[in-house]
């Protein structure tokens, strides 16, 4: 999908039924709204179930954190997260969209 400076998102694996995005980086407040437009993107793939897995992200902003979390919808699942990505989802009712 999308390299930049901060993070990169990398189609690691896709078929008719699932797709598997890996990110790795750093998501920082100076490329939220790109990082929005990314999550955006996703939404777009309503056919099939998506998984995030970020066992490379090593950094994720509030801002990013909040955008990340509006953008989960039935099909978007989160593998591999930060711990303090997986305590907000997990206060925010939203753990179910993690696959740890």
């Amino acid at each position: 999908m999308k390299v930049n400076e901060m993070y990169r998102i990398t189609k690691a694996y896709e078929n008719e039924k699932l797709s598997i995005y890996c990110i790795e980086g750093k998501v920082t407040d100076e490329v939220t709204d790109n990082w929005m437009e990314e999550m955006s993107r996703l939404k777009d793939f309503q056919d099939h179930e998506i998984i995030l897995d970020l066992s490379q992200l090593w950094y994720l902003s509030s801002r990013a954190a909040e955008v990340l979390m509006n953008s989960l919808q039935n099909n978007l699942f989160l593998l591999n997260c930060p711990l303090p990505v997986r305590n907000v989802l997990h206060v925010s009712g939203l753990s179910s969209r993690t696959l740890n």
